[in-house]
This record gives C-alpha cells, structure tokens and sequence, in this order.
C-alpha cells in the first residue's frame, strides 16, 4: 500500500513540478516579471496543485482541510529553504562542476521528506 502511495506521490509532484516551472516560463516570458517574482508565483502555483491533488488523490484525506493547507504551505517552505541549503552544501564541497547533480541529488531527499511528513503527519485521516 505505502509503495502506490509514494508511487502516486512522486507522479503528482512531478505534474506540480511541470507546472511550477511553466508558469515561471510563462511569467518570465509573456509578462516580464523578474526572474524573483515568477519563481515565487510557479512555486506557489506548484505547492497549491500538489496539495489538492496529494489529498484527494494519493491520501483521500477527508480532515481538516484549513489545518493541512497551512501545514502542507509551510512544510513546503522549510523543504525550499532545505533544498537551497543542500544545494548549496553539495556544490561547496564536491560538486561544483556538476550543479544539476546537486539539484537532482537535494531533489530527492526532499521527495522523500516531503513523502514521510504528508503522510504520516500531515494527510493522516482520524478513524
């Protein structure tokens, strides 16, 4: 059961991605916003996509929907800032050369992370 959760889990995320990043293509692009602002606005676009599709689809979470909104928003700003900071922390040390494997590498740990605390914490149902 955990295996097709984290399975959906990962496919969700992914569509987030897609569209975090194409809205930022597209503020960029089409309305010359900074590079700042368009990256905020794909984010948020992204995280509110995941959140309503993580609870419906991956936990049919049918709890508080306010308390998990807020919860989701801010686990999904302490993943960003870790993410930066592992980033940052693997290109200081080794991986200069190969900032995209840092990226990819940062990723992954916070899929994981983010899998772990939506589900057991976040998008738990009460019986």
């Amino acid at each position: 059961m955990e295996n097709h959760k984290f399975i959906n889990f990962t496919a969700v995320l992914s569509i987030g991605f897609i569209l975090d990043f194409l809205i930022c293509m597209f503020f960029l692009s089409y309305f010359n916003f900074g590079i700042s602002i368009s990256v905020i606005s794909g984010f948020f676009f992204g995280t509110f996509f995941n959140f309503f599709f993580i609870q419906k689809y991956v936990f049919k979470f049918n709890g508080k929907k306010l308390y998990s909104l807020i919860a989701y928003t801010m686990m999904m700003m302490l993943i960003v800032i870790l993410r930066v900071c592992i980033v940052y922390f693997l290109n200081f040390l080794f991986l200069e050369r190969w900032i995209y494997l840092s990226i990819i590498f940062a990723s992954l740990i916070t899929l994981f992370i983010n899998f772990i605390a939506s589900n057991y914490y976040i998008f738990v149902n009460k019986k």
